[in-house]
């Protein structure tokens, strides 16, 4: 069973591109320097590796490619890797020129668990600038359903292979050779839409100046157009510079993006070694219906390959994850690409909200303003869209909407920004809504208050003088006294009171409360009087509110203190000198918060209390927000 911990239990394989120190013309050289980055791949576990075009024989070597001496001793040094092979974990391929029918390849010699799985011929041979391939070598083009004998064994050879894994880390990865990838349609595009999750290319891609970035875009966009991950080996040190100069630059793409990239110009060998993750690269063939599309319009036989099964088991042990991952993965590192990024995401907002505005003729852009991020950034846009569009920013209606979880800072920072901005601006405060409350049953382990009241209203008012107004002879709340408004409270007794409301801070005030279904409410009544009321409310707030923001769960504290006012409604008024309410998502979260700890500490701080008279009241409450019962 593969362990959880593991890169290969979540669909990534490990793949290294490989930059060995060469020698020129020295097989056993390059035996000995493969293997020990195959042994380095083995004790890593990768799954996966690449080593540069011609890394046998080296690249630069002119008509030396002509001798049989080095070209026997070539066959012999892959015999040498194939028995080296029987007890390394990786599947590794290498690049040799080799013989077959009288004619000269460069080939990629794919060698696991002591077999040749296959052997892939170069097809593309470049023949310009400061290369003559074609001098040497035959191209692989049209050559398929052919065998070699390499290593004593009878293995297939042509540019129609895959090679898959049918062992737990199960992968399908094809090979081309440097100039392949360089033409208008790689044989690893073929190779993809056949099946292949990861393309490997073996070069020895001599360098100049800016090719580096060329070689990174040619993968980069290979791997991305192919939805695979593309492997990149190049030759380093020990390549002959009569001619020419090598950077070693290896690197491994997935999706367009680079994973991991050796040095350039080294001087001792080295890889690169990433994770990718072959269950995306599935994932996006599957989203991306365009990727089967190509496969249906290519001609059914360019898509006819030999697929080479290979057992490749993922390793027993756990193993750390060899990618890196972003810490902020929405937000590049590189300032430039940020800059970009962020020039692009703010420009398509703008664009699109300036031909919705075109389209929907719309005369004024009505947008609310908290002061926090999101509102700033909408109302950037919608500014620059009035500006493209030669419009007025004054057609934007911007308002600000403070309630009861809106801080002084945020209220200011909104009025700012509309002011520097231009925009016709107006505050309407949500808070005038009322609250009502009904009997929710929970369990507190201190207190029993007997029978809550039957209904409680709360509305909310910015200044006294609206609330005396909305309760005063005329007002909007008048009709709230009149017998046949709530006829389930007919026969009751009815109280009214004003208070001066505090709101306090608590860690998480946004309710998890599904849509429809009421709060709980714990309504706590002091009567009163205090001896000293000063002295009593300083204590009260320097303590208890603290307190209660530990409650686990709790979504508001609401403060009330008794206040004079002018009330009409034909009921008593009540003077209890203070009132406080906690709310939480429901009546078993209240009932939680009740049997936690803090109660414990809510306790020990009420004996604690300066001296008072009248009592207290806890009752716990359902409540319902009903807005625009009371207008400012």
């Amino acid at each position: 069973m593969k362990p959880f911990l593991s890169p290969y239990s979540h669909d990534f394989i490990r793949v290294a591109s490989c930059v060995p120190t060469g020698a020129v013309a020295d097989p056993a050289f390059a035996v000995a320097e493969t293997l020990a980055l195959v042994r380095q791949g083995d004790a890593a576990r990768v799954g996966l590796m690449v080593f540069p075009e011609l890394g046998l024989s080296a690249y630069a070597i002119d008509d030396l490619l002509f001798q049989d001496a080095l070209l026997d001793r070539v066959d012999a040094a892959v015999g040498e890797l194939v028995a080296a092979s029987a007890d390394l974990f990786p599947v590794f391929v290498v690049g040799a020129p080799l013989r077959l029918d009288g004619a000269l390849y460069n080939c990629a010699v794919a060698i696991h668990r002591g077999r040749v799985l296959g052997v892939v011929p170069k097809t593309f041979l470049p023949n310009y600038r400061e290369f003559y391939e074609e001098r040497h070598c035959t191209s692989g083009a049209g050559v398929r359903n052919s065998n070699i004998t390499l290593a004593g064994q009878t293995v297939p050879f042509g540019v129609d292979l895959l090679f898959r894994s049918t062992g737990s880390a199960a992968f399908c990865f094809h090979i081309e050779i440097c100039e392949d990838v360089w033409v208008a349609l790689p044989p690893s595009t073929l190779g993809a839409l056949a099946g292949a999750e990861i393309l490997l290319n073996l070069s020895a891609s001599n360098i100049t100046i800016g090719k580096a970035d060329t070689r990174r875009a040619l993968c980069g966009s290979q791997s991305e157009r192919a939805i695979a991950a593309y492997a990149y080996s190049a030759a380093g040190p020990g390549e002959s510079t009569t001619d020419l100069a090598w950077d070693g630059q290896a690197a491994i793409f997935e999706l367009g993006v680079l994973l991991a990239e050796t040095e350039r110009f080294p001087t001792t060998p080295g890889m690169a070694v990433a994770d990718v993750d072959v269950g995306r690269i599935r994932q996006e063939r599957m989203r991306t219906g365009t990727f089967a599309d190509c496969a249906r319009g290519v001609p059914a036989d360019q898509l006819v390959f030999r697929t080479q099964g290979f057992s490749l088991d993922a390793p027993a042990e756990p193993l750390a994850l060899h990618r890196a991952v972003a810490r902020f993965p929405y937000v590049p590192n590189d300032p430039a690409r940020l800059t970009q990024d962020c020039y692009e995401a703010y420009n398509i907002q703008v664009q699109g909200l300036a031909k919705r505005i075109t389209a929907a003729r719309a005369q004024r852009l009505v947008i609310g303003i908290s002061g926090g991020l999101d509102s700033t950034q909408a109302l950037l846009v919608a500014v620059r869209a009035m500006d493209r569009l030669g419009r007025p920013r004054s057609d934007i209606m911007a308002f600000t909407l403070p309630g009861f979880a809106t801080t002084e800072g945020t209220k200011s920072n909104a009025w700012a920004l509309m002011r520097a901005l231009g925009v016709t601006a107006a505050e309407i405060d949500i808070r005038p809504a009322a609250r009502i409350y009904t009997p929710a049953a929970t369990k507190d382990p201190y207190l029993d208050d007997g029978r809550p009241p039957s209904l409680v209203v709360q509305s909310y008012f910015a200044e006294l003088q609206a609330l005396e107004a909305a309760f005063g002879k005329g007002g909007a709340l008048q009709r709230l006294a009149a017998p046949d408004l709530l006829p389930s409270q007919a026969g009751v007794d009815m109280a009214q009171e004003a208070l001066a409301v505090r709101h306090y801070p608590v860690p998480d005030p946004v309710f998890r409360t599904p849509a429809g279904v009421p709060h709980c409410t714990y309504l706590v009544s002091y009567r009163g009087p205090a001896q000293d009321i000063n002295v009593w409310l300083t204590h009260y707030i320097n303590h208890h509110p603290p307190i209660m923001a530990r409650f686990p769960g709790i979504r508001q504290i609401e403060i009330c203190s008794r206040m004079d006012w002018c009330g009409a409604l034909p009921v008593p008024v009540l003077a209890h000198m203070q009132r406080n309410k906690v709310v939480f998502d429901s009546p078993d979260a209240l009932t939680a918060a009740l049997n936690s700890p803090v109660r414990h500490e809510m306790r020990a701080d009420f004996h604690e209390f300066p001296p008072y008279e009248g009592g207290n009241t806890h009752f716990p409450m359902l409540t319902r927000v009903v807005a625009g019962v009371a207008a400012q």
